[in-house]
């Protein structure tokens, strides 16, 4: 078995419970999970589906992302949706409890905090250890869910129980299509994953039956991308769907993917692209290996730089 596959501890992280925000602290997710469960805050019939979003210093637009999975899946599906504040110094907490007082309280939304920032691929991973559902989708929370799509979503991922991944489509926030369009469902091997990824950006949903522990490497602050490729290796195919239901909102100034962001991302970004090549090298071409290298060794020289130049500029 391999070494992702090993279970971790996780680090202290606050559970909110209830419109009077009583909250538990855990050295491990499994005690603050059964608190949860001690004070009613999940549902007794199994949950079918849970949406985390993850979330630092959105407190002005977090709300809306957790609106569009409530007004989405409240006809279609037994669901949660849960927020992870990734130690914010804003007033996300409170202002997500103050809008969702009573959704907190029946236990449709639940609200963790962590106790210290672990960037987003920790923030989802801790979610989905405290998801209860069987599918777990990862909403960002600058995006919002489509109308409409609530019904066409749980439909796939019902046909599609055996599988450990299923990628929905995406588009902008004009409403223009992300990456390369299809007119059937296609399988992504883990050869076609590596050359393609999901034909664009998506929105990814972990089938929680299947994988048992946490899906991504918190270390990496991001790069999703290499735990999904784990679990084509670990668990088959993925999905990729033709169901369009994510607005990806390319507006917003913080994402992942803008300037000053990416610069500070950039040792990781290199550090990613060579676990890659590490441990899938041998499945993909040459030409795809040396891309990655390449971009390794430029992430790493202009991330150093920009680090540096960031030292003496304060």
């Amino acid at each position: 078995m391999k070494r992702w596959m090993e279970k971790e501890r996780v680090p202290g992280v606050s559970i909110f419970e209830g419109a009077d925000s009583a909250h538990a602290k855990s050295e491990d997710f499994g005690a603050a999970e059964s608190l949860a469960v001690r004070d009613g805050a999940r549902e007794s019939i199994p949950l079918f589906l849970s949406v985390v979003i993850t979330t630092y210093n959105r407190a002005a637009i977090v709300p809306r992302a957790v609106r569009s999975a409530l007004d989405e899946l409240k006809r279609v599906s037994s669901y949660e949706v849960i927020v992870v504040d990734d130690a914010s110094t804003d007033n996300t907490i409170e202002v997500i409890q103050e809008i969702f007082s009573d959704e907190i309280f029946s236990g449709r939304v639940k609200l963790l905090r962590n106790a210290t920032n672990r960037g987003v691929t920790g923030s989802k991973n801790e979610g989905y250890l405290a998801a209860g559902g069987s599918w777990v989708i990862f909403l960002d929370s600058d995006d919002t869910l489509l109308q409409g799509v609530g019904e066409a979503m749980v439909s796939t991922l019902d046909i599609h129980s055996e599988r450990s991944l299923v990628f929905f489509r995406c588009v902008d926030q004009i409403g223009n299509f992300v990456g390369t369009r299809f007119e059937k469902e296609r399988l992504l091997d883990l050869e076609t994953y590596l050359k393609h990824t999901s034909f664009g950006e998506a929105l990814t949903a972990v089938n929680k039956n299947i994988v048992k522990r946490e899906p991504y490497i918190a270390s990496l602050r991001g790069y999703e991308g290499l735990g999904c490729c784990r679990i084509i290796e670990c668990h088959g195919a993925a999905v990729l769907s033709t169901v369009v239901a994510r607005c990806y909102d390319l507006g917003v100034g913080d994402r992942l993917s803008v300037s000053a962001s990416l610069f500070r991302r950039m040792p990781l970004l290199a550090r990613g692209h060579l676990m890659l090549v590490h441990e899938f090298g041998e499945r993909m071409r040459w030409g795809k290996v040396l891309g990655y290298l390449m971009k390794a060794l430029v992430y790493g020289v202009a991330g150093g730089v920009y680090r540096c130049v960031e030292r003496v500029s304060k």
